[in-house]
C-alpha cells in the first residue's frame, strides 16, 4: 500500500539471524534444515537429463559461493571375483610408508580410529556390489595443520548429507607438493542396502562441502592470495584452470583473439600464452592473434607425467652416483637391471611401476607386472623386462585373411564359407575377440551383423597391444648381488648374462661382484684359478651343492629328512611353504618325515596346504593340485 508517495514501512526484527554453533546447515522451509544434498540434486534433477539452465546454475552456485578451491576425484568400482585382493592391494597402495613423511609410518584411519587394518575393511566389503575411492585435494592444503581431522570432517557431513552412517578408511599423503587424501567408502547403507550417491552430489556437492570445510579453517581467500595463484598458473607446465578458460576461447582452427576474452583478462591470458610460447605450444600470429598447438592440454599433462616420473627416479637413487635418468616408462627393447623401487603410481589408476638400476648406467621407470607377481618383488632383486608382446593373435590372422578376400567384410556366414569344417564356439570366439576390439574403435558392426575390418587391421592390433599391454617381467635372481657373492649353489653370477653389460652404472657393479664371486670360487676349490671357466660339468655340480645345502637347512627346521627331487617319474606330498635362496624360489613338499624342493611356480600358492603330485619330465614338470582342506582338484598346464 502506498500512503503519501512512499512505500509502507514493515517492521522487521532488528536482528533476523540467530547465530548457531556448530556446523554450517542450509536453512530450508519452516526454519527447518534442508540437505545440502537435496538442493543440490534436486535443482539438477529438475532440469532432466540434459541438465539444461539448472546445471548450469548449479555448478555456477557452487563455484561462486565458495572461494579454496579443492579438487576431488571421484571413482565407483564395481567388485567381481577378484575384487576383494584389488582392494586389498589398492589400500596397501594408499597407506605405503613412502607416502608419507619420514619420520611417520603409512597407516589408514578413520572417525575412531588412527591406525585401522586394511585386510579386515577389504574383508568386510567383500559382498558389497561396489566400493567409492575419492582423491580429495584442497589447494591450500599446504597451508592446513592436519589432514585427517579435515577428513573425519568432511566424511561426518557426508553422512548427514547422505543420512547414513558409512564405513571407511582414509589415507593421507604428504610426499607431494600438494598434500591431498585417499578415502575409500563400503557400498553398503547402515542398512544393508546398496549406497547409491548421485552424480550431482559427487560432481558438484562434495567438491562444495570440502570447500566450506577449507573455507572454516583458512578463512576467506585474500585478494593477494588470488593474485599469488593466478601468478603460479601462468607460469606452469601443467594443465591449469587457465588452460581450460583458454580452449573455451579456441575457434575450431585452434586460434584465440585475445581481444574477445574481456578486458579484466587479457593481461593474464596473454602471459600464459607467453608460457605456452616458451613450452613450443603456442605462437602469435598478428596483433591480439594467437594459435594453439593441437591437443596442447594433452602435451601438458604429459610433460607433467614426465615431471612426476624424474622425481620418482631421483628419490629412488638416492645416493647412487653415475646414473643417467631416463624419464620414458615405455621399453622398446629389454633392459635387465636391480629394484630399486616399486610400487603403484597414477591418481586412483593404481598403475604399477618399477624403477630399474639398468646395465647400461640409466635408472629408468618401467611399468610393473600385475600384483601377484609385483607382491613378490624386492628391492635389491634383479629382473628382466622385456616389451609387451605384439604379435597378432591366430584369430586375428584368421580375421584379416577373411576380410581381405571379401571386401573389408567379416562375418560369421563368410568364416564357414572360408572354412566349414570351424565349430560355432570356434566362430564365436572371433565374434568376441572383434567386439572387444569394437569397444577399442578398430572394428565397426554394420546394422546388418557383418563387421567392417580396416586394411591396416593388423598394424592397427599390434599399436593397441603395444599401448595396453603390461612388459613381460622375469625375476632373475630373488637376492641381491653382495647376497650371491658367498652363495653356496649356482647363483644369477654364474650364468654368464653379465657378460654383455656395460662396465656403467648397475653393469660395473655386476662387473665388480663377478670378480669376488670368481675369487669365492677359487677359494672353494670349484674352480683352479680366476681364469678358469665354469663348465656345464660344475654348474650341475653348483646345482646340487644348492638344493643339498637348501635342503640340510629345512631339515633342521622341519625335523624331516630331506630327498633330492628325482630326474623323472612323479612326486606327491603337501605343499606346504615357499623358500628363497640365492639358487632360486623353491616350494616345500613334504610326505609323511621326508620332503623335497621342487621349481616354485605362482599358481602353487592356491594350493598351499593341499595334496599336489607332478609328472617329471627332462625339461618340465606337469603339476596337479589335489584335494586338501576345503580344496578342490585343479590341474595344472605344464610348466618349465
Amino acid at each position: 500500500m502506498i500512503r503519501h508517495g512512499f512505500p509502507q514501512m514493515v517492521e522487521r526484527p532488528e536482528n533476523p539471524f540467530e547465530p548457531r554453533l556448530g556446523r554450517i546447515r542450509s536453512g530450508g522451509k519452516m526454519g527447518r534444515a534442508k540437505s545440502y544434498l537435496s538442493q543440490v540434486s534436486r535443482s539438477i534433477s529438475r532440469a532432466g537429463p540434459s541438465g539444461g539452465r539448472m546445471r548450469y546454475r548449479a555448478k555456477q552456485w557452487v563455484r561462486q559461493t565458495y572461494g579454496r578451491r579443492v579438487i576431488v576425484k571421484a571413482s565407483v568400482v564395481r567388485h567381481s571375483v577378484s575384487s576383494v585382493k584389488a582392494l586389498r592391494e589398492h589400500l596397501r597402495y594408499i597407506s605405503r610408508d613412502s607416502a608419507v613423511r619420514s619420520e611417520e609410518q603409512g597407516h589408514l584411519f578413520n572417525e575412531k580410529s588412527g591406525d585401522v587394518e586394511k585386510d579386515v575393511f577389504a574383508e568386510n566389503a567383500k559382498t558389497d556390489r561396489h566400493h567409492f575411492r575419492f582423491i580429495v585435494s584442497p589447494e591450500d592444503a599446504s597451508e592446513m595443520s592436519d589432514l585427517n581431522p579435515f577428513v573425519r570432517d568432511l566424511v561426518s557431513q557426508m553422512e548427514r548429507d547422505l543420512d547414513t552412517p558409512l564405513e571407511w578408511v582414509a589415507a593421507v599423503h604428504d610426499n607431494t607438493e600438494h598434500p591431498h587424501a585417499h578415502i575409500v567408502i563400503r557400498g553398503k547403507r547402515a542398512g544393508g542396502e546398496d549406497l547409491v550417491i548421485p552424480r550431482a552430489y559427487i560432481a558438484h556437492g562434495l567438491r562444495g562441502r570440502a570447500q566450506e570445510l577449507v573455507d572454516l579453517e583458512l578463512g576467506p581467500q585474500t585478494q593477494l592470495e588470488k593474485d599469488l595463484k593466478m601468478a603460479r598458473q601462468v607460469g606452469a607446465d601443467h594443465p591449469t584452470d587457465l588452460d581450460r578458460h583458454l580452449k573455451k576461447l579456441m575457434n575450431e582452427t585452434g586460434e584465440i583473439n585475445l581481444a574477445s576474452s574481456g578486458l579484466q583478462y587479457q593481461a593474464t591470458h596473454k602471459a600464459r600464452l607467453q608460457t605456452l610460447q616458451r613450452l613450443g605450444l603456442a605462437k602469435r600470429v598478428k596483433g591480439s592473434r594467437w594459435q594453439i598447438a593441437e591437443g596442447f592440454d594433452r602435451t601438458l599433462k604429459e610433460i607433467a607425467e614426465r615431471k612426476d616420473i624424474i622425481k620418482q627416479i631421483h628419490r629412488s637413487i638416492g645416493d647412487i652416483q653415475g646414473r643417467s635418468v631416463q624419464a620414458e616408462s615405455e621399453i622398446t627393447t629389454p633392459v635387465t637391471g636391480a629394484v630399486l623401487r616399486k610400487g603403484m603410481r597414477g591418481q586412483g589408476h593404481d598403475q604399477p611401476y618399477m624403477v630399474l638400476d639398468t646395465m647400461d648406467g640409466r635408472a629408468m621407470l618401467v611399468r610393473g607386472p600385475g600384483d601377484d607377481q609385483l607382491n613378490d618383488i624386492r628391492a635389491g632383486m634383479v629382473v628382466s623386462v622385456s616389451p609387451a608382446d605384439a604379435k597378432p593373435k591366430p584369430s586375428d590372422k584368421t580375421i584379416h585373411q577373411i576380410a581381405s578376400t571379401n571386401s573389408g567384410a567379416y562375418s560369421e556366414d563368410l568364416h564357414r564359407a572360408a572354412d566349414p569344417r570351424a565349430s560355432k564356439s570356434f566362430v564365436q570366439a572371433h565374434i568376441r575377440r572383434l567386439e572387444a576390439l569394437r569397444r577399442k574403435g578398430i572394428v565397426e558392426r554394420q546394422s546388418d551383423g557383418r563387421w567392417s575390418i580396416p586394411e591396416n587391421y593388423l598394424d592397427r592390433v599390434r599399436d593397441h597391444q603395444i599401448k595396453h599391454r603390461q612388459p613381460q617381467t622375469k625375476i632373475e635372481s630373488w637376492v641381491s648381488l653382495e647376497e650371491q657373492i658367498d652363495a653356496p649353489g649356482l647363483t644369477w653370477l654364474d650364468e654368464g648374462v653379465h657378460l654383455r653389460a656395460d662396465h656403467r652404472g648397475f653393469g660395473a657393479d655386476v662387473h665388480a661382484a663377478k670378480l669376488k664371486r670368481t675369487q669365492h670360487l677359487v677359494q672353494a676349490g670349484v674352480l683352479t684359478n680366476v681364469d678358469a671357466k665354469l663348465t656345464p660339468e660344475i654348474f650341475e655340480a653348483l646345482k646340487r651343492q644348492g638344493m643339498d645345502h637348501t635342503g640340510q637347512e629345512l631339515a633342521a627346521k622341519l625335523g624331516k629328512s630331506y630327498e633330492p627331487l628325482p630326474k623323472s617319474g612323479q612326486i606327491e606330498g603337501t605343499y606346504s611353504q615357499s623358500v628363497i635362496r640365492p639358487n632360486g624360489k623353491f616350494a616345500v613338499i613334504e610326505r609323511g618325515k621326508t620332503f623335497t624342493l621342487a621349481p616354485w611356480r605362482k599358481a602353487m600358492d592356491r594350493a598351499r596346504g593341499m595334496e599336489i603330485s607332478g609328472t617329471i619330465s627332462s625339461r618340465s614338470i606337469s603339476w596337479t593340485f589335489g584335494k586338501g582342506r576345503g580344496g578342490r582338484k585343479v590341474r595344472e598346464k605344464r610348466v618349465q
